[in-house]
């Protein structure tokens, strides 16, 4: 399992093949993540959710523009 932390303006984290859990900072965030059964957590800012599988969980925040990106 990967866990990452945002903690700059802009990040990409990227989750492998596992079963990852993605959080963004307080920026614009871009999160990935990867195969596996994933949560992604965009906290502030406008974040985008890459999602190219069906059992993607993802979890915006109520205060920005967030996009999601479905490549399913």
């Amino acid at each position: 399992m990967i866990t990452s932390m945002g903690k700059m303006e802009m990040i990409f984290p990227y989750g492998g093949e596992g079963n990852d859990r993605l959080w963004g900072g307080d920026g614009n965030d871009k999160l990935d993540g990867g195969t596996g059964y994933d949560k992604l957590f965009g906290g502030d800012g406008d974040d985008t959710y890459i999602i190219n599988r069906k059992n993607i969980l993802f979890f915006p925040d109520t205060g920005g523009n967030d996009t999601e990106i479905n490549q399913c």
